[in-house]
């Protein structure tokens, strides 16, 4: 009797996670300055302009997400609970 109960919360979960997706933001780059590193972000879809660019530093947000970490070759973001990686260009 438990089952369904637990699948409509496993439902809810997902749908809750998926409210997130996709990102409305892309990482196109990685530097360091001044001995810190960075990444650049810009919108996820189409050509852009300099000026859309953002330069973040750990604890940076773009959004709901703040940029958690700079990994090897991968930003990690965080956002209600949500934890993505993506990948370095």
């Amino acid at each position: 009797a438990t089952a369904p109960a637990q699948r409509r919360a496993s439902r809810t979960s997902a749908a809750s996670k998926t409210e997130l997706s996709p990102l409305s933001f892309r990482v196109v780059g990685a530097e360091l300055r001044a001995g810190q590193r960075s990444v650049s972000v810009a919108p996820s879809t189409g050509d852009f302009t300099p000026d859309q660019l953002q330069v973040l530093l750990p604890g940076d947000a773009v959004g709901p997400w703040r940029l958690l970490a700079i990994d090897g070759n991968a930003a990690v973001f965080q956002a209600d609970g949500q934890v993505r990686r993506l990948a370095i260009p």
